[in-house]
């Protein structure tokens, strides 16, 4: 069977963008986890259970790569993604962190969880057990309140974006950028 000029084009064509997504994802987005893990509870047992039920494949350095991690150009997405999770936000790196920051960061991570913001709905899809029931948020919120603080229940302040890094609010204080968990 002969293939007719255009075809032979479009088969090379498709075959060149399969072999360059498979060696972009090995090159770009090695699947790793570090070696790094916190010793510590981040909240207590109850709490620690839900946050590694839905956070840990992303903002942890125990991530679980599933089967579609392995197949290019998903691989990419993937390992990007967990990339910038971890950037955001690694449990892994807790006990480096201080008393305060730890709270912060939970306070905003409950927050998004309130809002559905996260675990995220594209992990969801292939995910489902990492949906968090309204009796996981709530035991979660009362151990950040035991361990941290009720205060860090609430939603987190709103940050004024008009103003940049080290310029003065009216009221004195400076504004900072927002910490991210560096790899």
């Amino acid at each position: 069977m002969k293939i007719s000029g255009w075809k032979k084009w479009a088969l090379a064509a498709l075959g060149l963008f399969v072999l360059g997504t498979g060696v972009a994802t090995l090159v770009a987005a090695p699947k790793h986890n570090p070696d790094l893990r916190n010793q510590n509870p981040i909240v207590s047992e109850a709490g620690d259970k839900i946050l590694r039920k839905a956070c840990f494949d992303c903002h942890s350095s125990e991530t679980h790569w599933p089967w579609y991690s392995n197949v290019p150009p998903v691989s990419l997405l993937v390992a990007l993604h967990v990339k910038e999770g971890r950037e955001h936000l690694n449990f892994s790196k807790w006990d480096t962190r201080p008393q305060e920051k730890k709270a912060k960061r939970l306070q905003k991570a409950l927050h998004e969880i309130r809002e559905g913001e996260m675990p995220e709905g594209t992990y969801l899809i292939m995910h489902p057990e990492a949906r968090l029931t309204k009796e996981e948020v709530d035991t979660l919120t009362q151990e950040v309140a035991r361990v941290y603080g009720e205060e860090y229940t609430k939603p987190p302040k709103k940050k004024d974006h008009d103003h940049k890094e080290g310029e003065e609010h009216e009221k004195g204080e400076k504004h900072e950028e927002e910490e991210h968990d560096e790899e």
